[in-house]
């Protein structure tokens, strides 16, 4: 799924916490995982801050774009200044354990993230920083067996996802197990649960043997009320899911 958000702020440090936020609500929005989500924060933190030191010169009424965009397994992040040119990515890296007061930015930056590139054009300094992601919902085969391990919010942003990702797994046997780990979902709605119970019965109608782990209170909340809690078969732990 191709996403994209863009937000304009003044280069003033106090924004800082709010450009952290939305870039973490957008990883969590596209069921981005938290090491990934992490290192893009964090990266992006060092970057936004850099053009406020260096290209506006500590000039806090200035703007500042950040756009942030996922194309395939890619996750970009476009800063975008009119302040003096700063190429800071193409610098040399100071060693890090250095004792010395800056510089660590970017080094933080390099290490965190894939691909940087740094472009002035028109007057404007614009660096992309890209990540590249795992596959969210990647089975890894267990013998006649595949587990389907779930992150970030299941809901009707994502749910067409999830069933797809699922769906595409249960067809590619006419037996075995199919294990679906939840523990990375903390939150699933009535969607969510219409796409499970569709696997289900997909499952059901051959000789598959669907079962779910790792359910957190949200997940295990909404089944509960759902009363469908007895319906699905729920293990404690994946490896149990596995030898059952």
């Amino acid at each position: 799924m191709d996403a994209a958000v863009e937000v304009r702020i003044a280069s003033d440090p106090r924004w800082l916490r709010f450009v952290r936020l939305v870039i973490r609500e957008f990883c969590r929005a596209l069921s981005v995982g938290e090491e990934v989500a992490d290192a893009v924060v964090v990266a992006v933190n060092e970057a936004v801050s850099n053009v406020m030191r260096h290209a506006y010169g500590g000039d806090t009424t200035q703007p500042i774009s950040i756009r942030c965009r996922r194309y395939g397994d890619m996750l970009e992040v476009a800063i975008c200044d009119h302040g003096k040119e700063a190429d800071l990515v193409s610098q040399p890296i100071q060693p890090p354990n250095e004792l010395r007061t800056g510089g660590r930015g970017l080094f933080l930056i390099r290490s965190l993230v894939d691909e940087y590139e740094f472009v002035r054009a028109d007057g404007r300094n614009r660096l992309h920083l890209r990540k590249r992601l795992p596959q969210p919902l990647g089975a890894p085969r267990e013998g006649d067996a595949a587990v389907v391990r779930l992150e970030g919010d299941a809901d009707m942003a994502t749910s067409p996802e999830l069933r797809q990702a699922v769906l595409d797994v249960l067809r590619e046997r006419a037996a075995g197990t199919v294990v679906v780990n939840l523990s990375g979902v903390e939150y699933i709605d009535s969607s969510a649960v219409a796409t499970l119970i569709e696997c289900l019965r997909h499952a059901a109608s051959g000789k598959v043997h669907f079962r779910l782990t790792g359910l957190n209170e949200g997940p295990r909340k909404v089944l509960s009320l759902t009363r469908l809690i007895d319906v699905f078969e729920i293990h404690a732990s994946e490896e149990e899911a596995l030898r059952a």
